[in-house]
């Protein structure tokens, strides 16, 4: 990884085929032991032969319909285009913090839509994947887990790989996606901000404004448009995903700044509109916010501070009713 922060020319991630960390002093040399855990993952996630992956693409064509663009969906589901798909949103949760996408789900219905309808959830244990599952959300069953060598994914780093590898599925069978934390609230129907800051570009993000995420990209909310370009983007980040730390951030934003991706085109969205507090010191959101993101510790505390707490059963029925948030 310090190969891609110096921007060697010579490093091209961007086929798994011409890239392997075995064969580059620089990945060997830093390549530790628990960083194996990614190709674990991996064979776990997407099944012997690639069967799993399948699988998820036949569901979420079912759900979704078929993409404005299917490059490599169409080798395996043979079927006319005829209802473009929805922008997915790709989100992890557990069960500790199923309340976090509950609230989220709550407040985009108060928006008139169905959250059912946008999004497809990876879920790390079985009672948030129930639970999901009898609220009509499209969730993947966490039994692929029990074919990692430890039987689950375990902190915040395999759950992003996780979320890693559906998106660039996603993502090379031709859909628009965005990687979405489920501490994230919609303030306002968002479809139009999308449209409009994606207009020629290849990625949206919010603003990471962090010396020590290596770059200004925060990868808790990446709209990512169907392009020749996201997509080598994103399978570069899967090829360099196994030399990742904690930090899904800094993945992003190493690979983002790689003299190979210079033509990828990229917005930031402001403040003012994508939302980030995380703390006391931060100025307080104004009228032009259009989405909320609680980070750090005290989550509820913040979104209720702000009066983006909908997850009750007055305000939300639907989706509050027989959760036993614990």
């Amino acid at each position: 990884i310090e190969t891609a922060r110096l921007c060697d020319t010579n490093l091209n991630v961007m086929y798994e085929s011409t890239w392997k960390c075995k064969d580059d002093p620089t990945c060997s040399s830093c390549f530790l032991s628990y960083q194996r855990t990614f190709y674990d993952l991996r064979e776990a996630f997407r099944g012997e032969k690639e069967t799993l992956r399948m699988k998820r693409l036949e569901t979420v064509s079912a759900h979704f319909g078929q993409p404005k663009k299917w490059p490599l969906l169409s080798q395996f589901i043979p079927v006319a285009l005829t209802n473009p798909s929805p922008i997915i949103m790709v989100m992890a949760v557990n069960f500790k913090q199923l309340y976090l996408l509950l609230n989220w789900a709550c407040a985009v219905e108060r928006l008139g839509i169905d959250p059912t309808t946008i999004c497809y959830i990876i879920t790390t244990d079985t009672k948030a994947y129930e639970i999901l599952r009898r609220k009509g959300f499209i969730v993947e069953n966490p039994e692929w887990t029990q074919n990692m060598r430890k039987g689950k994914l375990k902190g915040h780093s395999q759950i992003n790989h996780a979320v890693l590898l559906a998106g660039n599925e996603l993502i090379q069978a031709g859909y628009d996606i965005v990687f979405h934390d489920v501490d994230i609230v919609w303030v306002k129907d968002i479809k139009n901000l999308l449209k409009d800051s994606g207009s020629r570009r290849d990625l949206v993000a919010m603003v990471a404004p962090y010396w020590n995420t290596k770059g200004i990209m925060n990868s808790g909310f990446v709209y990512v448009r169907n392009t020749r370009k996201s997509r080598l983007f994103l399978q570069s980040l899967e090829n360099l995903a196994p030399l990742k730390g904690y930090s899904d951030q800094e993945l992003w934003n190493i690979a983002f700044r790689n003299v190979k991706m210079i033509e990828l085109e990229m917005r930031i969205l402001p403040q003012e509109i994508a939302y980030k507090y995380s703390g006391h010191r931060a100025k307080p959101p104004g009228p032009k916010m259009q989405i909320y993101h609680a980070v750090g510790p005290r989550k509820p505390e913040k979104l209720k501070q702000h009066n983006v707490w909908f997850f009750n059963e007055e305000a939300c029925p639907r989706f509050f009713e027989n959760v036993p948030i614990e």
